[in-house]
């Protein structure tokens, strides 16, 4: 089999920095010719169509790493994920592909800086000591932890809870598919958020995800987590996440500063997975 080189792909054709120009019909025809075939020239046309998500996902992953991590790097180790997901996906599932394929190159992504180990050991260890205070506190209230009460099982300051928030977001610890920091203390735990959502019904969650009625049951089992979670937080989370605004642009709609948000965006992601793994 031919191998394709994603950067090379990247660097080669002007294709993959505007969106894709092939119709509803174009793109049915090529899915079929490709599942039925394994035809390399189709695999290769369906990279160079959807290669612009691996664009679009660095992007916005970019704005929230370390200056050092170039979008380059991002966008090659995203087309990685996206041939990945080529390779997944049966459009006979009635699945649309570009959500399937996002999850799949952020994925990639958090793989390859997880495999870098570029945050700092002490933001490891804030991260790790709010988690498990998180989840001690709701194993006894049923509830998170407001900010006031997880400082004070911290035995710190509001502030200084909200710095080491800032610094867990900075450092993009916390997103549905970053590892859970609770299992071990040495970070050797690489479930994700993603691997819990199941629960105890679901023993490989990304494969129920490729599922349309399994994914209907993980969406209602995280909606029940996140309708726990205090108003504010949830409507981060909408903003975040569906509606796809930056932490800038939520923090002008709520009229709050950026770190702010994100200290509430990482406050959130800290209690959803407190919640699904408990």
């Amino acid at each position: 089999m031919k191998t394709i080189t994603p950067t090379a792909v990247y660097k080669s054709d002007s294709r993959f920095h505007s969106h894709s120009t092939r119709s509803d019909l174009d793109l049915q025809e090529l899915w079929h010719r490709y599942t039925r075939d394994r035809n390399d020239a189709d695999r290769e046309r369906l990279v160079l169509n959807f290669a612009p998500l691996a664009k679009l996902v660095a992007g916005r992953l970019r704005s929230r790493l370390p200056s050092h991590v170039e979008e380059a790097e991002l966008i090659s180790w995203g087309l990685t994920g996206l041939l990945g997901a080529i390779e997944r996906y049966d459009p006979m599932r009635g699945v649309k592909f570009e959500p399937f394929a996002m999850i799949r190159i952020r994925g990639a992504m958090l793989d390859e800086l997880r495999s870098l180990d570029w945050v700092p050991r002490k933001v490891r260890q804030d991260a790790h000591e709010i988690e498990r205070a998180e989840s001690s506190f709701m194993a006894g209230q049923q509830r998170p932890p407001t900010e006031s009460e997880l400082a004070e099982c911290l035995g710190i300051g509001e502030d200084a809870l909200q710095e080491r928030l800032l610094g867990i977001a900075d450092s993009a610890i916390y997103s549905f598919d970053a590892p859970l920091m609770a299992g071990r203390s040495d970070g050797s735990d690489n479930r994700t958020l993603l691997d819990s959502l199941g629960g105890p019904g679901f023993a490989d969650p990304q494969k129920e995800l490729d599922d349309v009625e399994s994914a209907e049951a993980l969406k209602a089992n995280l909606a029940d987590a996140v309708a726990c979670l205090p108003e504010r937080q949830q409507f981060i989370l909408a903003l975040y996440y569906r509606e796809e605004l930056r932490m800038r642009e939520i923090g002008e709609v709520m009229g709050i500063t950026e770190s702010r948000i994100s200290q509430l965006h990482a406050k959130a992601l800290i209690s959803l997975r407190a919640a699904m793994i408990g």
